[in-house]
């Protein structure tokens, strides 16, 4: 079965916060893949330190990157052959800063451990790139940006 998209909400939550949360439009797959991709921009630079969300799932951290004099970090989480139903999923943060984060649900990926490689980069350019080599073929590619103002 081929990989597709199937939503994407996102919240922005503009304040110092310890934690924010974003809720699924439509009930979440059985099987689904869950990708989360959160920005923080803090003095001393906020990290996440937890995702969760109301099904049960347990979310493992993919890459994280710091840039910008270390007060912002981008940092992407999933959790992979989801539970079915109603989903809001929680970015808890290790100190309190500005957060914005997307919850992406994806279908027919892989019910196992589905990551297969990561890279980050982080610099200032109009055109940024990242070069991500994938072990195994026919492969979906996530990939987040963010900026510091």
């Amino acid at each position: 079965m081929a990989w597709s998209h199937i939503q994407t909400p996102a919240a922005d939550i503009n304040n110092a916060v310890t934690s924010g949360a974003a809720t699924f439009g439509s009930n979440v797959t059985s099987g689904s893949l869950i990708v989360v991709c959160a920005s923080m921009f803090a003095a001393g630079g906020s990290n996440v330190s937890s995702v969760t969300d109301t099904l049960g799932n347990t979310y493992a951290q993919d890459d994280t990157v710091t840039y910008s004099l270390a007060t912002c970090r981008q940092s992407i989480w999933r959790t992979f052959n989801s539970g079915a139903g109603a989903n809001t999923v929680t970015v808890n943060l290790s100190a309190t800063s500005d957060l914005t984060f997307t919850i992406s649900e994806f279908g027919g990926a892989l019910t196992t451990d589905p990551n297969d490689a990561s890279n980050n980069a982080s610099g200032s350019s109009q055109t940024p790139s990242v070069s991500v080599t994938a072990v195994d073929a026919n492969v979906m590619m996530v990939g987040a940006f963010s900026h510091d103002n």
